[in-house]
């Protein structure tokens, strides 16, 4: 319950605007109860930086039979993570669109625990996938993914927004079929 309210509450408002007292109201416990589990809060971004990814959930949760299916069901779920219609959700809830640039500047401990969470999202992209598959391009699809959310919601209006998932969109995919190239030459 802690991590989970104080995910929620650093994608919201950022990781220094937030307290223990507000982690902790939202977790529905005492702040003599945070001790108890961590040690302070960096301890606990580190936690939500290495734990709070949807993105990585849905990936776990493919069930494909076959290498293609696997494949398909990622491509899926990315094409919905681009999609302009869910900009505002997945800014809310994904830690790699919303908390990166604060986790760029955080303790080593928030960046190992964020690191290792992109270490799972490449594995899990490779899921079924032949050894050809290139591990690195299939990386570069993600991260463009994940940074152009920040730079959708940076933009004006709904048009520009937009514009730039659609891009990344295109990006994604020529990255995945780079990435599989290999296998298919």
């Amino acid at each position: 319950r802690i991590t989970e309210g104080a995910a929620i509450l650093f994608r919201k408002h950022g990781y220094d605007a937030v307290n223990i007292d507000q982690v902790m109201e939202a977790a529905g416990l005492t702040r003599g109860a945070f001790y108890a589990h961590f040690k302070n809060k960096a301890e606990l971004f580190s936690e939500v930086s290495r734990h709070h990814h949807p993105i990585l959930r849905m990936l776990r949760e493919r069930d494909g039979a076959t290498a293609d299916d696997l494949r398909d069901q990622m491509r899926q779920i990315f094409s919905d993570y681009l999609n302009p219609n869910h900009l505002d959700e997945i800014f809310a809830g994904c830690t790699f669109a919303s908390l990166t640039g604060e986790i760029s500047r955080a303790q080593s401990i928030v960046k190992q625990g964020y690191g290792a969470a992109l270490e799972e999202i490449q594995s899990e992209m490779m899921r079924g996938q032949s050894d050809g598959a290139d591990a690195s391009l299939m990386r570069s699809a993600a991260l463009l993914a994940f940074g152009a959310i920040p730079a959708a919601m940076a933009c004006e209006d709904a048009q520009g927004r937009a514009a730039v998932l659609t891009a990344a969109h295109t990006g994604f995919e020529t990255l995945i079929h780079a990435a599989l190239a290999p296998i298919h030459s």
